[in-house]
């Protein structure tokens, strides 16, 4: 998975459901595993999305950040902010 996408489709969400409000100052994606118990190893699942988000400016409506992007990109999140 490419992490400029991802970035670039996180941006976009905050930008469109937040008017403009908040901005991603730093973004990791990290691959998760689960334990194949027929293969007998560790094999790629899902990934990881840690966000640090900076306020630009107040919003009228505030919604779970991370729970936002969870539910249009599928993947888990945790957001901070700086």
């Amino acid at each position: 998975m490419d992490q400029n996408k991802l970035k670039k489709m996180a941006q976009t969400l905050l930008d469109e459901s937040y008017d403009k409000s908040f901005l991603i100052t730093e973004f990791r994606a990290l691959q998760t595993h689960y334990y194949d118990v027929d293969k007998g190893d560790w094999v790629p699942d899902s990934y990881s999305l840690f966000l640090m988000v900076k306020k630009l400016k107040e919003c009228s409506e505030f919604r779970s950040i991370a729970n936002h992007i969870e539910s249009f990109l599928g993947f888990e999140c945790v957001v901070d902010f700086n």
